[in-house]
């Protein structure tokens, strides 16, 4: 559309629309990885819980429900989770909010600089013509 309206305008939104992509993908695959890590996390507690339960008995007769109980606590409980992926995560994602408010300003900028020097003409109210 920037094309169609000016050619400056295209070139000053497109290296903005680029960092907007660039963000967007980051923030994707920053997700990604988060995702797969704690997937994997739930995964390794859900096999000891899982494994835990189907000796249940073996385990009431042996008295080691304390002892399943430290090892769950001591394995799962206290692994830190990936928290640079998650605020980087949250970093591209701001970052692309404010390319897309970058977009809008850029725009909005363009239209008041051809309001100024006159290079539009008002129909009615709402619509503008660029001559």
């Amino acid at each position: 559309m920037a094309f169609v309206l000016t050619w400056r305008l295209a070139v000053i939104v497109l290296p903005a629309l680029f960092m907007t992509l660039v963000l967007g993908y980051a923030n994707f695959r920053f997700l990604t990885v988060f995702e797969d890590h704690l997937t994997a996390e739930r995964d390794k507690q859900a096999n000891f819980v899982a494994e835990s339960a189907n000796s249940i008995q073996l385990n009431a007769s042996l008295t080691r429900e304390a002892e399943v109980v430290r090892q769950f606590k001591l394995n799962y409980t206290s692994r830190p989770f990936k928290r640079g992926v998650l605020c980087a995560s949250s970093f591209t994602l701001g970052g692309t909010q404010a390319m897309v408010q970058l977009f809008g300003a850029l725009i909005f900028y363009w239209g008041a600089l051809n309001v100024a020097r006159g290079a539009v003409v008002r129909f009615d109210q709402s619509l503008l013509a660029l001559y």
